[in-house]
């Protein structure tokens, strides 16, 4: 980082001390100088003052990071050394330009006493720049350009927004790619990088960085505060004892830990896992690609395509239920059963919904999927082409009958077919899914959907208990169920070569092509 202003101001103004005392200044008091904001603080005052430092700072929600990490402590640094060029990322714009903003107020209140002050034609509160010193700052949200504006300092302070973003595969893979392409090549020859925010998943930016940084990549320092101390806590706290309680008591962290475990380790411990799952592992299971009028599946080094139009498209529906925990949520998931057994899948809806919005839902569905691999006119197709041959299913004590006959009223819904009870038990239920899934028969699209990361973690946390999320668990086992009855095991007098070198054994699998429930479907 360049330097243009010695050290000597500090005699004058204590407050340029370190970003904290900036801090507890400028509020007359108000803000709080807690323990791990006092860490914060002196990490930021070494790192910032090192060439080519790497470092992330890892918090909890509501533990005060973007205040001090992206309003005092640039300000600090301008002050000090005007000459800084302080590039600020975060998850959008706006966001990021509210703290250039602050950033702009603190110079102009605290600069004239040092000799610094801003350039009139450059006052926008998202870039300004220091007068004579040509140091200053400039604000960008997740994927805006930074094209002629290289950095001595590059701030990112929560780049992932919420939730639904933590689960995008494009959000995840865009922000990814902004920082490896956009951020990182507007870098100065000893430009420091420091990143706070919130873990959200082991894909986010502080996961990519481990993963780059165990084949050989830039190693960053991580310094992580966890909302409840662990043996060898950071701070030295007792194991237990909540970061900050007189912000987010214990009580309330036992609370979310208790209700919300996957999100509980990951934004608040800042040790996101990747589910693998009990009885179900989808992020094990192989993928396929949509090359257009097929769906194509590499086994052994070697590419197989299935056309659309030989495919079977399948629903397997779970509906809401008054007699369930989670009495309004609807589950339909579509998939592809290729002529040798796979079952590719293709569409998820998983949503609360009321009674009367079912059957429509469900009709819309049957509409989007029913021209997938269709086949022209004249074949006895209705319109100008002729309707894919779909399936809907559903457990017989899943359909009421008020509802079968409501279905009827769609055109483009077939008759259901209703699958007979074997259990009660969620087990036995998804059973064909499991055996099915642990053979390697069912596949994710590649690359994800957006709806991935949330099937694949109900998959993953599918434990058959009592009052667990059980509405997709319950849909694959209908597909599984599906799949046994297509491809009767009698048909055939030994395993697909596919279905071999995929891993399946069909003497491992009992009840694989057997017919189940209430007999075979075709």
């Amino acid at each position: 980082m360049a330097k243009s202003v010695s050290l000597n101001p500090l005699e004058t103004f204590p407050h340029l001390t370190s970003p904290a005392h900036l801090a507890m200044a400028d509020s007359a008091g108000r803000w709080k100088l807690a323990p791990h904001l006092r860490k914060t603080s002196d990490v930021l005052v070494r790192v910032s003052r090192r060439a080519n430092s790497r470092t992330a700072i890892t918090f909890p929600f509501q533990h005060g990071k973007s205040v001090l990490a992206s309003k005092y402590f640039p300000a600090w640094v301008l002050l000090l050394w005007p000459d800084t060029r302080i590039a600020l990322g975060s998850y959008e714009e706006g966001f990021a330009c509210t703290f250039g903003a602050k950033v702009r107020e603190m110079v102009q209140r605290y600069g004239p006493a040092l000799g610094i002050h801003l350039r009139d034609d450059t006052r926008a509160k998202g870039e300004w720049e220091i007068k004579g010193h040509g140091g200053g700052m400039v604000c960008k949200g997740r994927g805006g350009a930074l094209t002629g504006r290289p950095a001595d300092l590059l701030i990112l302070d929560d780049m992932i927004k919420n939730a639904e973003e933590a689960q995008s595969p494009t959000v995840l893979d865009g922000l990814w790619d902004w920082y490896c392409t956009v951020a990182y090549s507007r870098l100065g020859p000893t430009a420091p990088v420091i990143a706070v925010g919130t873990r959200w998943g082991p894909k986010d930016l502080f996961g990519r960085w481990e993963a780059e940084a165990k084949v050989g990549g830039e190693q960053f320092e991580t310094v992580k505060f966890r909302a409840i101390a662990k043996e060898g806590d950071i701070l030295g706290r007792e194991p237990g004892a909540a970061l900050w309680p007189e912000r987010v008591p214990l009580a309330r962290l036992l609370h979310i830990q208790r209700t919300r475990p996957r999100w509980f380790k990951a934004c608040w411990q800042g040790e996101p896992e990747e589910s693998v799952g009990l009885h179900f592992q989808p992020s094990q299971w192989p993928r396929y690609t949509d090359v257009g009028d097929a769906w194509r599946v590499r086994v052994g080094g070697v590419w197989h395509n299935y056309r659309k139009a030989d495919c079977t498209i399948v629903h397997a529906v779970d509906w809401a239920q008054a007699g369930k925990k989670h009495s309004n949520r609807t589950a339909i998931v579509t998939a592809a059963i290729t002529d040798d057994g796979l079952v590719l899948v293709l569409d998820v809806l998983n949503k609360h919904l009321r009674y009367e919005e079912n059957a429509p839902a469900l009709e819309r569905i049957c509409r989007k999927w029913g021209a997938v691999g269709s086949i022209p006119q004249g074949s006895g197709g209705v319109g100008d082409f002729a309707l894919t041959v779909q399936i809907v299913a559903s457990d017989d004590d899943m359909l009421s009958d008020a509802m079968a006959v409501e279905c009827r009223r769609y055109w483009y819904i077939p008759e259901i077919k209703r699958l007979g009870i074997r259990s009660k038990g969620k087990i036995v239920r998804a059973q064909a899914g499991i055996i099915r899934s642990q053979n390697g028969l069912f596949l994710m699209p590649d690359p994800p959907c957006a709806w991935y990361e949330e099937v694949a973690d109900q998959l993953a946390a599918f434990s058959g208990e009592e009052g667990a999320e059980d509405d997709v668990a319950d849909c694959f086992g209908i597909l599984g169920r599906l799949a046994d009855e297509f491809r009767p095991a009698e048909d055939r007098d030994e395993c697909d070569p596919i279905l071999g070198a995929l891993g399946f054994d069909p003497d491992a699998a009992p009840g694989y092509g057997g017919r189940v429930g209430d007999g075979g479907m075709w």
